[in-house]
C-alpha cells in the first residue's frame, strides 16, 4: 500500500504526527535553505522563499483535503524556515558593523511582534470575511515582502575582491 492509499482511518493522528516530525528533520539536516542562500545570493533566496510562502499558503485557499492539507503543513513550515534561514547572514551583511548588533536586533524583533499579531488579525478577518480572506491576506504580505526585498541591496559578495 502507498502513502497516497492511506486513508484517516487507517492512520492515527500521532503516527501522522511522527512521519512529519520525521520528514521535517531530515530537510532542516540537509540545510536546503542556506544552500539556495549561497547560490542565489541572500536578497533572491529571501524573495525565493517569500514567493514559495505565499504560493504554499495559497493551496491552503483552493484545495479542500484535509489529509492532503496535513502534509502540505510541511512543505508551508519548510519555505516559512527558507526565510529565517537566510536573515541570519543578510542581517548581517545588510548593516555597517557599528549598526549591525542593533539594526538586525531591531528588524528581528519587528517581525516577532508581526508574528505576535498576525494569528489574531488573520483570525479577525476570517471571523468577518472568511478564513480564505485572512489566507489570502497573508499571502499579499508575503508578495509584498519579496517586492520591498527589490530596493534592497544583494549582500552575498560584497566586500569579496
Amino acid at each position: 500500500m502507498t502513502l497516497l492509499q492511506l486513508r484517516e482511518k487507517d492512520i492515527s493522528s500521532q503516527d501522522y504526527y511522527r512521519l512529519a516530525a520525521k520528514v521535517k528533520k531530515t530537510a532542516d539536516k540537509h540545510h536546503v535553505p542556506l544552500i539556495i542562500n549561497d547560490r542565489l545570493g541572500r536578497r533572491r533566496g529571501m524573495i525565493a522563499a517569500f514567493v514559495t510562502t505565499a504560493a504554499a499558503v495559497a493551496v491552503y485557499i483552493v484545495v479542500p483535503n484535509p489529509v492532503f492539507l496535513f502534509w502540505w503543513g510541511m512543505f508551508v513550515g519548510f519555505s516559512l524556515c527558507g526565510a529565517g534561514g537566510i536573515l541570519g547572514a543578510y542581517y548581517a551583511e545588510l548593516f555597517p558593523e557599528h549598526l549591525r548588533a542593533y539594526a538586525g536586533g531591531f528588524c528581528w524583533n519587528m517581525g516577532r511582534i508581526g508574528a505576535v499579531l498576525a494569528p489574531y488579525t488573520i483570525g479577525y478577518i476570517g471571523k468577518i470575511y472568511g478564513l480564505q480572506t485572512g489566507l489570502a491576506l497573508t499571502c499579499v504580505v508575503y508578495l509584498l515582502g519579496a517586492a520591498m526585498l527589490l530596493f534592497l541591496p544583494e549582500t552575498l559578495h560584497r566586500g569579496q575582491k
